[in-house]
């Protein structure tokens, strides 16, 4: 899905940079379908399929929900990722944003995290290449242009560190640099079709580029999942007054089922409350998968715990490093029955895992609104072997952090069917 403004509109004919951009990769793969439903603007002789997002005045927040005029009917983000269910979006937008006199780059910004997070939440699996835009006309001043596209890849690594398909190319230094940069326009702002041959190779580089994603997007926002990493061995603790660490007077009885470690790979590792290079790990060297259900105290606390966040601490070396679970809990209100709040996964990804000397990953799960959840009795954490490409996982730490439930609406909750809050 090409998507974004008039530039991804294009020329006459030729659709901008999508008919040039269609030849360069219908040479390499037997079928390659543009969607969208704004109007062609190209020619049959140049590209058979027109189809493509590019509307011309949008911007940012137009991307997202779009309010309606003459021939374009209102439509929201979702709306054409439901419609459409592009298997790759190529976003170029934000150049309306930055015309005018009340430029507000951060404003901007924010508007794009918001657009990728809503593009995420709703195709998980989709893959996003986001382009820093195409400078203005030489006369023009660039610096709103210069600091919208420095703050882009800060925003994409974000949600890249989580697992999501997300890439950044460089449409402005082609054009900045180029020799003759005024003949790449044709009126200060829209590219010539020299301009737009230009974008379509940067189109075509970064697709040529793109690897597979070493953390498979599984996260849903609006949870969160923060990676930490140091190649210092122990570096980062383990917590040990969590809620279910060994001896804690809120863990009432730990199962595990599926384990095959070996002696010096004991599960009582887990939540032991050690990190540090002298760990025992968790390690099932046999399938890599088992299930490990955490019942909380309710004598101590009747009405179940609430729970504020899960840790995971991995223990990195040249063939370890990942981790991969999911995260089951069980409430007061309804024993017996588990409800997930997702799957999770990370990579250590340095050398692009670690190296013989070792070191530590955490893992961070968190709800962006409040609490993960309320009123628990049992956490289950399903592991499973990592999905990626990069290491075995191995676990020096489980930690899950809350406190008793008070009486009250004390903190922000989920919603009671605990499913991810829509963004």
């Amino acid at each position: 899905m090409p998507l974004g403004d008039s530039i991804t509109w294009g020329l006459v004919d030729t659709g901008g940079y999508r008919a040039p951009l269609y030849a360069k990769i219908e040479s390499l793969i037997t079928k390659i379908d543009w969607v969208g439903s704004a109007l062609p603007f190209s020619s049959p002789g140049f590209m058979n399929d027109w189809h493509h997002e590019g509307h011309p005045g949008w911007k940012i927040r137009d991307v997202s929900a779009f309010g309606g005029y003459e021939a374009t009917p209102p439509s929201t983000i979702e709306g054409l990722l439901d419609s459409f269910d592009p298997a790759m979006i190529l976003l170029h937008i934000g150049t309306n944003d930055m015309i005018g006199q009340s430029v507000d780059v951060d404003q901007s910004l924010a508007d794009m995290n918001e657009l990728l997070g809503r593009i995420f939440a709703e195709s998980p699996t989709v893959q996003v290449i986001v382009a820093q835009i195409i400078p203005p006309h030489p006369l023009v001043d660039q610096t709103q242009t210069m600091l919208y596209n420095a703050g882009i890849p800060a925003i994409a690594e974000s949600y890249e560190q989580v697992g999501y398909a997300v890439e950044v190319v460089d449409m402005y230094t082609p054009f900045f640099t180029h020799a003759d940069w005024e003949s790449l326009y044709i009126d200060g702002i829209h590219p010539s079709q020299a301009g737009y041959d230009v974008m379509a190779e940067q189109w075509f580089q970064a697709l040529l580029a793109i690897e597979p994603p070493k953390n498979p997007p599984i996260v849903k926002l609006p949870l969160i999942q923060t990676n930490t990493e140091s190649t210092v061995l122990g570096e980062i603790s383990a917590m040990t007054q969590d809620l279910i660490a060994a001896g804690s007077p809120t863990l009432a009885a730990a199962h595990h089922d599926g384990y095959d470690g070996s002696p010096n790979k004991p599960i009582t590792a887990l939540n032991d409350g050690l990190a540090n290079g002298h760990a025992p790990l968790a390690l099932d060297q046999i399938d890599e998968a088992w299930t490990s259900t955490f019942g909380l105290d309710l004598t101590y606390s009747p009405r179940g715990y609430d729970i504020e966040a899960i840790r995971g601490i991995n223990f990195a070396s040249l063939s370890i490093g990942a981790q991969a679970f999911s995260v089951e809990f069980e409430f007061v209100k309804s024993p017996g029955e588990f409800v997930s709040i997702g799957s999770f996964r990370y990579s250590y990804s340095s050398l692009p895992y670690a190296s013989q000397a070792g070191g530590n990953g955490l893992v961070v799960i968190e709800h962006e609104q409040g609490l993960l959840a309320r009123g628990v009795s049992a956490v289950r954490f399903v592991f499973g072997p990592d999905p990626g490409y990069n290491a075995t996982p191995a676990y020096a730490e489980i930690d899950v952090v809350g406190e008793p439930t008070v009486v009250g609406p004390s903190k922000p909750l989920v919603p009671a069917d605990h499913r991810p809050l829509q963004i």
